[in-house]
């Protein structure tokens, strides 16, 4: 574990203001309203009498990351006549950013719980279609379908909005059951293809490869960085053997249902030495099904990943790359993929962002399931 407190150097940024802007659709009693400027001091400026949100606003919290996590959005308002009033059901977005530079959207989704307070704040909460992706199971087949397209299907049956969806595997067949959530079910299919699944600021769905080539955004230490740590853990195996079913690995698509004696036409290994793990999936109905499904597995044991808390970064989005530069120890420097954002907005703490990441390089979907406790 490599802990990074905040350094000094002559480059700090100058002071800038954070604003933020909220529009709630109303759906029954809600009203919708923008949201005015935060000083360095966390008073609330620039939104006068006239906008409810300026003056009742306490807090904003974003909790957003890859599938199956599901994304939440917390508005805390101070429990006064002039606080807008919303309604369970009425859609909305968050914008943060600043005063010099704009505001960036964060969060579109819909108000899941609106809880009363006789003291203290009145607390809202929304949800995106992360949340009707695990709300909803069901159980069905599909033939000789790439797993993008039944990602699409899935992302239709819960009435969710797709953005970037790219193919990945074709499956000769591929099952579906109640025993794991539509969110769940895509996030493993993310895993086995080695992409990220999350739904992105606009509310859509993304099942796209990681980005881990190219760095979005620059984190320098001393400059922009509050607190960094990262941790390399020894990996629990050293070789994963998948083991699929069906004769499709040998004699063609067609035969992938049918019933082998010898199942090494389907069995691949990644990785050599011990420890080792196996593991048999059914869904494996073919020898490059199997091999990047224990590639996947076998890479996820290995992750070099960490935290980093930064004044707000409202651009940060989930699958992006982002380089951490000039820190002490080269350990702490390179590429990261983001696979979780935290943005925290206090009238009286600020504006920042904690981000969790994993080096580029390593596994993409399959690593941070492990990390979140699996499916």
């Amino acid at each position: 574990m490599f802990d990074l407190p905040f350094g000094t150097n002559e480059a700090i940024a100058g002071l800038r203001r954070p604003t933020f802007a909220i529009a709630i659709q109303s759906g029954g009693d809600g009203s919708g309203g923008l949201g005015g400027l935060a000083g360095a001091v966390g008073d609330l400026l620039g939104g006068g009498a006239a906008d409810p949100w300026a003056e009742a606003l306490v807090r904003i919290v974003v909790d957003v990351g890859v599938a199956p996590t599901v994304d939440v959005a917390t508005l805390w308002l101070a429990n006064e006549a002039r606080a807008p009033k919303v309604a369970v059901g009425d859609s909305g977005t968050i914008e943060l950013g600043y005063a010099d530079a704009g505001n960036e959207l964060v969060f579109t989704g819909q108000v899941d719980t609106v809880r009363y307070h006789l003291a203290g704040a009145t607390e809202i909460t929304l949800v995106n279609g992360s949340a009707q992706l695990a709300r909803r199971r069901i159980e069905q087949s599909y033939q000789e379908q790439t797993a993008g397209a039944i990602v699409q299907d899935l992302a239709g049956q819960a009435t969710v909005a797709t953005a970037t969806v790219e193919d990945g595997g074709k499956f000769p067949f591929y099952a579906i059951d109640a025993g794991r959530t539509l969110y769940q079910q895509i996030a493993r299919l993310a895993q086995r293809n080695g992409y990220l699944a999350h739904i992105n600021e606009e509310d859509a769905l993304v099942f796209a490869p990681a980005n881990g080539e190219e760095a979005e955004h620059t984190f320098r230490f001393g400059v922009d960085i509050v607190a960094l740590q990262m941790q390399e853990p020894a990996p629990l195996i050293n070789s994963a053997v998948a083991t699929g079913e069906g004769a499709a690995g040998s004699n063609g698509a067609e035969a992938w249902s049918w019933l082998v004696k010898d199942p090494s036409s389907n069995q691949k290994t990644a990785g050599s030495g011990e420890p080792a793990a196996a593991f048999a999936d059914p869904s494996l109905r073919s020898g490059d099904l199997a091999e990047s499904a224990g590639q996947a597995l076998l890479s996820a044991q290995t992750p070099q990943q960490g935290e980093l808390l930064v004044p707000g970064a409202p651009a940060v989005r989930v699958g992006a790359a982002i380089e951490i530069v000039d820190a002490p120890q080269e350990v702490l420097n390179g590429i990261f993929v983001v696979y979780r954002v935290r943005h925290h907005f206090d009238k009286q703490a600020g504006f920042t962002t904690r981000i969790a990441c994993r080096k580029a390089g390593d596994a993409a979907g399959g690593g941070l399931l492990g990390a979140l406790g699996g499916l």
